[in-house]
């Protein structure tokens, strides 16, 4: 957790003398702990709506700056801080995309804030109800997978937005930063085609996700356009989590001679668990199967686990996004911008030729 009683706010008093506030005198003026005061701007679950709302409208009408950043660069915005709103925070791939992001935004001067999101259309609806969004002076999101509820989504909010997406959202016009799934998928599939492997596998994420759909989609057009067969029994159910790719190798492993030998995994850290699963029942990677996964997260460079894996260019999105935002908060009428990351293969040791 970042320490925000480092954190200066500025302001000049009436003479015109530049005076100074921390994190400390927020809570004074709040009533509670600097603790507390850490947690909200942070971004930090386990503070209540009220409680928050009262210090995001005592930081926001202080000026809250970082240490360092003048009264006169804070361009007279009617807020600096910028709400990130990103599900599933452990996932170390959106992790990447939140600590780049927050890079980005404190080096121009805003104040990042983590919201606790689940990724649903009513959370954010509720939020609405609320004094809080009135304190932002921007917002980083990455919407209900739903589009006309992404769509709803964004008209909850008044200031300026960037949308992080997995797909296309047909009929916004709005700054979007974008992973192109499909092609993430293709890639993934053809790889393992052009090692030799004609039957494959594909362990699922959540299946309401347009990046799981988008993944999926993929895989089964490239074994369509190499006249490659599918059965249904090839499709795994997943969560995205490591103790689920562990779970799947222990229903699929004892069936391994009925079943493809080269796997799709819609992450990494399912990819991880279906490896570790692996080598505790001695099953070789890659000479008896061959695994690939999504994400390329530190973890999967490790030695002993050096996954072949689709980097998405999590980092890069989200300073992107957060750029995209600061550009859209200095110049409101400037145009729009779609900007749409590649994939890219990574090849370590988890494929290999078919049959070893």
């Amino acid at each position: 957790m970042r320490n925000c009683d480092g954190l200066l706010i500025i302001i000049p008093n009436r003479g015109g003398r530049v005076e100074k506030y921390t994190a400390r005198d927020i809570a004074e003026l709040a009533g509670v702990s600097p603790a507390t005061v850490s947690r909200v701007l942070n971004g930090t679950a386990g503070v209540g709506q009220e409680k928050r709302a009262k210090i995001l409208e005592i930081a926001r009408s202080l000026g809250y700056a970082p240490s360092g950043s003048s009264y006169e660069n804070r361009r007279a915005r009617s807020s600096n801080i910028v709400a990130i709103f990103i599900r599933d925070v452990r996932n170390p791939f959106y992790a990447d995309i939140i600590y780049h992001a927050q890079e980005a935004l404190l080096e121009n001067g805003y104040i990042p804030v983590a919201m606790p999101f689940k990724g649903t259309l009513q959370e954010l609806q509720e939020l609405a109800k609320t004094d809080v969004p009135s304190s932002f002076g921007g917002v980083l999101m990455m919407p209900p997978a739903d589009p006309e509820q992404a769509k709803e989504a964004v008209r909850l909010f008044s200031c300026p937005m960037v949308l992080l997406l997995n797909r296309h959202l047909n009929d916004f016009d709005g700054n979007v930063v974008i992973q192109d799934n499909f092609q993430a998928g293709y890639t993934a599939a053809r790889h393992l085609i052009e090692l030799g492997h004609r039957h494959i596998a594909f362990l699922m994420g959540p299946a309401d996700s347009p990046a799981m759909i988008a993944r999926y989609d993929a895989y089964r057009q490239a074994l369509k356009n190499y006249n490659l067969p599918y059965r249904d029994d090839y499709l795994i159910p997943g969560d995205l989590t490591m103790e689920c790719g562990r779970r799947s190798a222990q229903a699929y492993l004892p069936r391994l001679d009925q079943l493809p030998h080269a796997l799709i995994c819609c992450n990494d850290l399912m990819a991880i668990g279906f490896l570790d699963e692996c080598r505790k029942r001695q099953v070789s990677i890659p000479e008896t199967m061959s695994i690939i996964g999504f994400d390329d997260i530190p973890f999967s460079a490790v030695a002993g686990i050096d996954l072949t894996t689709m980097r998405q260019k999590s980092g890069e999105m989200g300073r992107r996004a957060a750029e995209l935002l600061h550009k859209k908060i200095s110049a409101p009428s400037s145009a729009n911008e779609c900007v749409i990351y590649d994939p890219q293969l990574i090849v370590r040791k988890t494929t290999g030729p078919a049959g070893g």
